[in-house]
């Protein structure tokens, strides 16, 4: 797996702000700071704009749940908390597809 997801972009795997959270959790750093405050806001976002449904491969994207986290990942990562915590209401109950709209719309 490692070497398709290299093969998307030359770059390794991106850990999403949840699983950022998450790891150093379990490494028994306290989750209380303003970055993991920030991850965690940053996650619900990715959350919310990731696909559910699942994508059928083809040959210009063979990899579309991959390429779907990483486009993701590559948003949320732009964000400021205080942008989080706006865009969040918003977005919340839209779907995947829509979420990303508003807040690509909002990093322009």
């Amino acid at each position: 797996m490692a070497s398709v997801i290299r093969g998307l972009d030359g770059c390794p795997m991106r850990r999403g702000p949840g699983d950022r959270l998450t790891v150093g959790y379990a490494h028994g750093r306290a989750a209380d700071g303003p970055e993991d405050r920030l991850l965690a806001a940053r996650s619900l976002l990715q959350v919310a704009m990731t696909v559910k449904e699942e994508m059928a491969p083809t040959a210009a994207v063979p990899y579309p749940h991959i390429r779907d986290e990483f486009e993701t990942i590559e948003l949320v990562n732009r964000l400021e908390y205080d942008e989080c915590r706006a865009l969040y209401p918003r977005v919340r109950s839209m779907p995947p597809v829509r979420a990303r709209a508003v807040i690509e719309t909002a990093l322009v």
